[in-house]
């Protein structure tokens, strides 16, 4: 057990330093550990995420997303593609269509996402950090 552990903290030590930070093999493995959980800290990442996860967001997309008056009238349906940046606080910015259908939808589209709440925002080594996020919604007459 104590040559598996010594050969994982090895290769762990190996893909986190340079080969002049290496630790000398010979010494107690207590001692190893200490060593590289200074020049390996723990990497936690995460994704943006709207608070509640993805059922939250469809239920607040159902709720205020209203199709456009003018697209029951004439029967229009189709996908429309959205992107945003959630910034290290959880806001969303530069807000922007990718594809779209008509103005009017475009615009209900835009509406309903700047009525969204906060985000949890994207996490790398951890740190917030700003995130890209894309996502289609389909407008469906039924």
């Amino acid at each position: 057990m104590k040559r598996f552990n010594l050969s994982l903290i090895f290769m762990i030590s190996i893909l986190s330093m340079n080969w002049a930070q290496l630790p000398n093999l010979s010494m107690p493995i207590d001692q190893m550990k200490d060593i590289v959980k200074k020049i390996a800290p723990v990497s936690i990442n995460r994704v943006a995420s709207f608070p509640g996860g993805k059922p939250a967001m469809i239920a607040f997309i159902k709720e205020n997303l209203k199709y456009p008056e003018i697209g029951r009238e004439y029967g229009l349906e189709g996908v429309i593609q959205v992107g945003f940046t959630v910034n290290t606080a959880g806001v969303l910015e530069n807000l922007h269509i990718k594809q779209g259908l008509i103005e009017v939808f475009d615009k209900a589209v835009l509406e309903m996402i700047e009525k969204m709440p906060t985000w949890i925002p994207a996490m790398k080594n951890g740190q917030h950090i700003a995130d890209e996020y894309e996502f289609s919604l389909r407008f469906l007459l039924q």
